[in-house]
This record gives structure tokens, C-alpha cells and sequence, in this order.
């Protein structure tokens, strides 16, 4: 996949009348553009790393209070999961059929787990590693949009920025979604340029996969590709239609063999995970719904309520599911009136428009994460996010498509919208708000330029006539 976008944004140097040889213009990119990005990397990767170094895994008798990271809850799950399906069980949690989560996060540590990498701070660089495909790929589509200063900007981002960096290191499944959903932005863009039936279907597989680790994934085909090919205007509809379906085929039969697995292991109905009816239950109670607490994660505390019921029912996970979503929608019911206030202050807690400084705290106390990067995050997503919404109005006005950076900020308030405001379900939400920042800098950075040899050009003096 070597072609770029460049009728989607054509690069300045090909309206040169005499344009180099390609053997040049790929010296000149090499570098002026890929050996700075690998400069970037490494310190991307060295961020990562010296963050396992200085918050080490929590030994037994630790808390993250100690200044240590916590494997807790779903870290663990993806940790047992690979383990188990590295040694031959399948997706398994402790001998018992599970599908808490997409397969995607879990199947990468099983792979590692395979390969001989042991231990939950083995695992933890092995999902760094996850994040050096994010910056590359976010790089490379920042270069195709707006030049190769987008697209070092936009990496140098991703290096730094600790709501991206945290995410690799806490081995949780928004490590490998953050690639994946970077993935489906750089296909969505070639798809633009190349309008054929193989970039369609990489679009197509790259949504699956994104749907594969996390469950908000499976709305970025409709979200990416639809709009993409309405706006092929040169097509005619039949090609274009035919084009979103090829994608969307695609899509399906990646995601087909986990829903399959689901269908025949599992009491009830599962689709792409066995605890939408726990979710449900956990985000609607009353401490989510009224008083200071309003959309937020400390619904948690009832997880011990969740754990204690499944073990009296004594069913399947996808029994226990279907109670718990039935207490939930009672719930729901009982308190449709107050629904309204919740989805927003849920919107708002995750955009960090709502309860900033409590979503800091939520995220070291209840999510494990490191206490200043999870500070640190909160300010400079409030430095990014005004620029990435200045650069989605540059790319409009250069008549750009932006559905699939949109549609990653779409997912990510759907998903917020439906179940609790947490930072980490800005996770794809972050990969495209990298790019556009990084559009509006370096847009910034071209107007000031100009700007300054204007005031700094002689002055022309006019012509005497008769002179």
C-alpha cells in the first residue's frame, strides 16, 4: 500500500514544471520525512518504555497508591485470556467460556504469551509496541493531508501526548484500538484516492479489525465508507454502492468467525461480547444518575453486586448478562425523565467539557492509570482539542474529506453516550484529534510565515510617470 492521496491534497512540489525523477522524490521524502518520523518513534517508544520503567508492575501486597501499576479487572482479563489461549484453552477465563471483550487485545498478548514473553511487565512492552504503529500511521496520513510538516507534527503528538502513551502502557484493549483506528483513517483516505474494489475491501478490513478490539469499532465501516463514496462524485451510483458493499463484505467476514464462536458456546444470544447487560447495569444506578457522581465510573463499587449474583445464579456468563440487562432497563424506565441530563454529563465527562478535574481522579483511583500522566492528560487534551476543531475547519475549506476523523469523534461520544464519560473511550477520538491539531499548527505556522515576509518585503515604490 504505497499510493498517497495526492489527489485528495496534491503536494506543492508536483506543480513544479519539471518535477524530479521518482528515484529523487523518494530520496528527497526518505530524508526529509521518514528519517525525522523515525527520530520521533524512538522517542515515542522510549517515552513508553521509561513509563513501565518508573511505574513498575505492583508486586503482591501493592496498590497504585504505592506509586506502582495495578493490574486490576480488565487488564487481568486480557492478561488470563491470552494466557489461556496460548496454552491451547481458547478464549477461556479461568476454564470458563468468556467473551468480555473483542478478541482482538487479548489474541496480540497470546501472541506474545507464545513467543516466550512472560509476566504482566513483558506484556506491557509488548503493547508499547502498538504504539509505534499509531504514530506511524498517523503520520503518514497527517504528511498525505496537509505535507510532511502535518505528518511530523501529528507524530511528534502521538509521542507526547499522555492520554495516547498511557493507554499503551496499562494493558488494556485501547492499545491496540488506537492502531487500528488510525488504520481505518489511512485506508479511508487511500479508498478516496483510489476508488477501487481492493482499496474498498482493505477499508473493509480494517473496520473489522477495529471492530474486533473494541465493540464501537463496528460503527466506523458505515461511518467512513458511506460518505467517502457519496462524495465520489465522478462515479456513477451503481459503482459507488457497489464499492460500500464490497467494504462492508469485507468487514463481515472479518468479524464472522467470532460470531460464530459466540453463537455456539453460550447460552443466550452473545454477539461481539457476553457483558453489554453488565455494562448497562453498572452505568445506570443511582449514584450515576443523581448528585456529584452524576455519569461516572464509580458505579463500579457495584461490580462486587455483579460478581456475588453470578455466582448464586450459577449460569453461563450470557445468562447472568441477560438478568443484569433486564435490572438495567427497569432502571432505565424507573428514571427515563433524568436520561437526558445523564447522556450529556456521560458526553461531557469523556470530551473533559464536564468534571475535568474528577475524570483526573477517576482515572487514578478507578482505572488504575499512573497519577500525573493521568493529570497531565486532562491538560493537554484541553490545549488539543481547540486546535483539532481549528483544523477541521482548515481541511473543510481545502475541500478535504473528514469523515473519517469525524467518525472516530462520533464513535467514541456514541459509546460514552451509552455507558459511562471515560477518558479511554476518547481513545480513537485521540487519534484524530492528533491530526487535525496538527493540521491547524502547522496552518497557523504558514499564516504567521507569511504574514511576517509581508511586513518585511521592501516597499514598491511607484513608477514616475515620465521618468
Amino acid at each position: 500500500m504505497t499510493a498517497t492521496v495526492a489527489p485528495v491534497a496534491p503536494d506543492p512540489e508536483a506543480t513544479d514544471p519539471a518535477p524530479a525523477p521518482r528515484r529523487t522524490r523518494r530520496r528527497t521524502l526518505l530524508r526529509t520525512f521518514w528519517l525525522p518520523l523515525a527520530a520521533i518513534a524512538l522517542l515515542g517508544l522510549g517515552v513508553r518504555m521509561a513509563v513501565i520503567q518508573e511505574v513498575p508492575t505492583c508486586e503482591e501486597g501493592q496498590a497504585s497508591s504505592d506509586g506502582c501499576f495495578s493490574v486490576e479487572t480488565d487488564s487481568t482479563e486480557y492478561v488470563v485470556v491470552a494466557q489461556a489461549l496460548a496454552d491451547g484453552d481458547g478464549y477461556t477465563f479461568f476454564d470458563e467460556q468468556a467473551a468480555h471483550h473483542p478478541p482482538a487485545f487479548s489474541t496480540y498478548l497470546a501472541a506474545w504469551s507464545a513467543a516466550g514473553v512472560d509476566g504482566f511487565t513483558g506484556l506491557r512492552r509488548a503493547s508499547a509496541l502498538l504504539g509505534l504503529v499509531t504514530l506511524v500511521l498517523v503520520a503518514d496520513v497527517g504528511r498525505r493531508l496537509g505535507g510532511r510538516w502535518v505528518g511530523l507534527v501529528a507524530g511528534g503528538l502521538v509521542a507526547l501526548h499522555p492520554a495516547l502513551w498511557v493507554n499503551d502502557v496499562v494493558l488494556m484493549s485501547e492499545a491496540i484500538y488506537q492502531p487500528l483506528a488510525a488504520l481505518v483513517v489511512w485506508t479511508g483516505y487511500w479508498f478516496w484516492c483510489r476508488r477501487t474494489l481492493l482499496s474498498a475491501c482493505l477499508l473493509g478490513l480494517a473496520c473489522g479489525l477495529a471492530a474486533l478490539s473494541r465493540t464501537e469499532g463496528a460503527l466506523l465501516g458505515v461511518m467512513v465508507a458511506v460518505p467517502l463514496a457519496i462524495g465520489m462524485v465522478g462515479l456513477r451510483r451503481r459503482d459507488r454502492l457497489g464499492l460500500v458493499a464490497a467494504a462492508g463484505a469485507v468487514s463481515v467476514l472479518v468479524v464472522a468467525p467470532w460470531l460464530h464462536h459466540n453463537s455456539v458456546r453460550f447460552e443466550e444470544p452473545v454477539a461481539m461480547t457476553s457483558t453489554a447487560g453488565q455494562s448497562l447495569y453498572l452505568t445506570n444506578q443511582p449514584e450515576t444518575y443523581y448528585g456529584h457522581l452524576l455519569a461516572s465510573k464509580w458505579g463500579y463499587a457495584h461490580l462486587v453486586v455483579v460478581d456475588t449474583r453470578a455466582d448464586a445464579l450459577d449460569q453461563d456468563e450470557s445468562e447472568v448478562d441477560r438478568v443484569l440487562a433486564d435490572d438495567a432497563s427497569q432502571f432505565i424506565r424507573g428514571n427515563e425523565g433524568r436520561l437526558p441530563v445523564v447522556v450529556l454529563a456521560r458526553i461531557g465527562r469523556m470530551w473533559g467539557l464536564y468534571q475535568p478535574a474528577q475524570m483526573a481522579e477517576a482515572d487514578f483511583v478507578n482505572e488504575g492509570r499512573p497519577e500525573l500522566p493521568a493529570t497531565a492528560a486532562w491538560w493537554v487534551h484541553g490545549a488539543v482539542l481547540p486546535l483539532a476543531a481549528a483544523g477541521l475547519v482548515v481541511l473543510w475549506r481545502r475541500g478535504l474529506p473528514v469523515s473519517p476523523l469525524v467518525a472516530l469523534c462520533v464513535a467514541a461520544t456514541a459509546t460514552s453516550a451509552i455507558n459511562f464519560g471515560l477518558t479511554r473511550y476518547r481513545a480513537g477520538a485521540d487519534v484524530a484529534l492528533c491530526i487535525l491539531a496538527a493540521v491547524a499548527l502547522v496552518a497557523l505556522g504558514e499564516a504567521v510565515g507569511r504574514a511576517r515576509r509581508r511586513r518585511t518585503a521592501p516597499a514598491v515604490e511607484p513608477a514616475v510617470e515620465g521618468a
